[in-house]
């Protein structure tokens, strides 16, 4: 049950108020465009970078266009995104765990490159 409902309040499981309706925003997308297949055929790995510290975020989204518009309405940073992943999103978090900041994103260095280089899907 979530505590309170009021903006910067702290939620159950750590969330603020932003983060919790941007996770909630985003499964409701994922949710709409096709309900029997949420979180199988269809969804695609990206990685979104900021601009002003260049960390960038792995993730997963059926419309990874659609994510980055929405994470970009809760960002004073410009977000662009840099990739779409030919793997799984877990299986990118668990090589890149040593250079995790916090949640699914990630310090923008020579290994993270290297691996996204490495992974980018084909256009």
């Amino acid at each position: 049950m979530l505590a309170q409902w009021s903006l910067g309040t702290s939620y159950e499981g750590g969330h603020s108020w932003p983060a919790y309706f941007i996770e909630w925003a985003s499964e409701e997308i994922d949710r709409e465009l096709e309900p029997d297949e949420r979180w199988g055929y269809g969804q695609q790995t990206y990685v979104i970078q900021c601009e002003e510290t260049l960390r960038v975020k792995i993730g997963t989204a059926k419309q990874p266009e659609a994510r980055l518009r929405l994470l970009q309405t809760g960002s004073s940073s410009t977000l662009r995104l840099i990739a779409i992943l030919g793997i799984p999103e877990k299986e990118a978090h668990y090589w890149l765990r040593e250079h995790r900041v916090r949640g699914e994103w990630f310090a923008w260095g020579p290994v993270v490159e290297a691996y996204v280089a490495e992974h980018r899907r084909a256009a």
